[in-house]
This record gives structure tokens, C-alpha cells and sequence, in this order.
């Protein structure tokens, strides 16, 4: 006579499995989503060096505007002429944008809006908006902050990234 499973322990094992199973899925998607929220954290570290150091360079050059009105070269409004955001201050950028639209829910940035210094970064479901505040600001808020990128979103948003809400 061979040994095997009853059906019963098998259909207990595989429920065991489900359950475990559907505490660790949330847990993944968390934690993808936080080491996203540190990439980006990066992304915008590596793009304020990259404006220091632009502004360093111009103020070398003995120019008064050390600020650039864009952070992408050729960047217009609406997204258009975006696709590798920070080209201007980042000599080697390779940060692409998902420019017209966005779709699917995931993870990325955009420069899709009115304003052509305004970046929207997707993390989890969140839309968080940041600005660059440049020598000739659209916004009012920017005119305290300028040469500046800084998070414009709520407070909470702005935490998922590490910033501040201004």
C-alpha cells in the first residue's frame, strides 16, 4: 500500500500557503516602493549639486544670471522636449521622463503640467509635485526660493521623499 496525502492535508497546506502568502505581498510592494522613494531621493540630491554647481560656473564666468530658467535643454511647456530631465545642469543625465501622460500606476516621473519647471514624481499612488524655482519664477511661492528645487506638494507627500512642504 503507497503512502500519499489525504485531500484534506493538502487543501490545509495550500490554504497555510495563501495566508502566508498574502501577508508578504503587501510587505514587497511597501518596501518597493520605499527603495523607490530613496532612488528618487538621489535623483533629486544629484540634481541640487548639479544646480550648485552650475551656479558656481556661472558665477565664475562672471554672469549676474547664474540660474537657469530651465533644467532641461530646449524644454518648453506641457512636457514637450523633456524627455531626459536635468540635462541642463547634469552633464551626463540619463533620468527620463514619462512626458504626456501617465498610466498603470507605476513608479516614475513626469513632466506633464503647465508650468515647464514642474516635475510630478509617482510613488505608490502618490503624486508628489515638485518645483524649480528659477531666476525668472511662474509661481509667487518661488520667488523666496530662487535657484531652488523644492517639494510643493502636502506635507505628507513631501515626507514620503524626504522633503519638506513649502
Amino acid at each position: 500500500m503507497k503512502k500519499a496525502f489525504t485531500l484534506l492535508e493538502l487543501v490545509f497546506v495550500i490554504a497555510i500557503l495563501g495566508v502566508i502568502a498574502s501577508m508578504v505581498t503587501p510587505r514587497f510592494v511597501t518596501d518597493k516602493n520605499e527603495a523607490y522613494a530613496q532612488v528618487v531621493k538621489n535623483q533629486i540630491a544629484q540634481a541640487r549639486a548639479g544646480l550648485m554647481a552650475y551656479a558656481n560656473k556661472q558665477i565664475l564666468a562672471g554672469k549676474s544670471d547664474i540660474y537657469p530658467e530651465s533644467l532641461e535643454k530646449n524644454g518648453d511647456k506641457n512636457g514637450k522636449n523633456r524627455s531626459i530631465l536635468f540635462n541642463e545642469i547634469l552633464s551626463n543625465s540619463t533620468l527620463k521622463s514619462n512626458g504626456q501622460g501617465w498610466s498603470g500606476g507605476k513608479n516614475g516621473w513626469s513632466t506633464n503640467t503647465k508650468f515647464k519647471t514642474r516635475y510630478l514624481i509617482f510613488i505608490g499612488g502618490n503624486i508628489i509635485s515638485m518645483d524649480y524655482c528659477s531666476s525668472k519664477p511662474e509661481e509667487a511661492k518661488c520667488k523666496s526660493y530662487q535657484g531652488q528645487l523644492i517639494c510643493t506638494s502636502d506635507e505628507n507627500k513631501c515626507k514620503i521623499i524626504g522633503e519638506k512642504s513649502y
